[in-house]
């Protein structure tokens, strides 16, 4: 029997093998741009090795499901529009944190629809994460206390949710994280409860109080998360984040300006329409190396 018991456990294996064990989440509404950055991030992921899954949650339904990608599961997710001003979209942020009741498999990245996958560095990054909540710290506010400092924040409707005396707490980016199904669902709940305490009925000037400032409050209560350098959500910037090229084999390396080590980088961080704002265009940088390369992986035409 021990040869049927080696069949079956061939067939568990070949069985685990079929399964994806990763998914990429996004969210996407509002403005046309947002449509086209995913698009570009989908195409991004032919840098990842291995089969994975996609979800995508649209708030305006305008995405349809591709047959030949079955893999991809678009879910319709209305949102109440009317919430927010301007570029201020709480309601839209929200929608990642939705996420973890759809993805069917074990780990999910969330990315946000203007962020390229530059380097496959998936299994690093799980195994790094271990069971925790893997995210970076925000470049230019690692602290709560410099984000209350730099941004204007309407804190009386989050007083309810801050210690004062306890703002050294780190502070996150939470446009590109990794979360495992099940596992990290009381992170999600803990900030939907936050979310409600603010936004419940829509107060008139919510100003400052983004999804950051919220997750940011939220993994300071739950724990089980960790940081992770920068480079696995690097802003694209070099006067932001430090980055470098190496020209032997053409891959692009950064990190936080607190992190020690520079890391290839996973995931660039920007919006096709802002590209040519960024500082290698406009200043005297003159890498031409450098910037031939940026556009490549960027997916930007010259």
């Amino acid at each position: 029997s021990s040869a049927a018991s080696d069949v079956y456990k061939r067939q568990i294996q070949g069985a685990l093998l079929m399964s994806n064990k990763i998914t990429f989440g996004y969210i996407v509404g509002g403005e046309d741009k947002h449509y086209n950055n995913l698009l570009r991030s989908l195409g991004s992921l032919e840098r990842i090795e291995q089969p994975h899954d996609v979800v995508i949650l649209d708030a305006d339904s305008r995405l349809e499901a591709d047959e030949d990608k079955p893999n991809v599961r678009i879910i319709p997710f209305p949102v109440d529009e009317e919430k927010g001003e301007g570029w201020f979209k709480p309601h839209y942020w929200q929608m990642r944190y939705h996420l973890n009741k759809y993805v069917e498999t074990d780990h999910c990245f969330y990315m946000d629809t203007d962020t390229v996958i530059v380097n496959d560095r998936v299994d690093e990054l799980i195994e790094e994460a271990e069971d925790d909540f893997l995210i970076c710290r925000h470049w230019w506010v690692p602290e709560l206390k410099d984000y209350l400092q730099r941004v204007r924040v309407n804190v009386g409707l989050v007083s309810h949710l801050i210690e004062e005396d306890n703002v050294e707490i780190p502070y996150f980016a939470s446009g590109l994280f990794l979360f495992q199904k099940e596992k990290h669902d009381h992170i999600f709940e803990t900030y939907h409860k936050k979310f409600d305490s603010v936004f419940a009925t829509m107060p008139n000037n919510a100003q400052g109080i983004t999804d950051e400032l919220l997750l940011c409050l939220t993994l300071n209560e739950t724990g089980g998360y960790r940081t992770t350098n920068g480079s696995m959500n690097h802003s694209s910037e070099q006067e932001q984040m430090p980055l470098k090229f190496n020209d032997n084999d053409k891959t692009f390396w950064g990190k936080n300006p607190q992190d020690d080590l520079y890391k290839k980088v996973f995931a660039f961080h920007n919006d096709l329409l802002e590209f040519p704002t960024l500082s290698y265009f406009r200043t005297a940088f003159d890498d031409e190396n450098f910037i031939k390369n940026f556009k490549e992986v960027c997916y930007v035409e010259e």
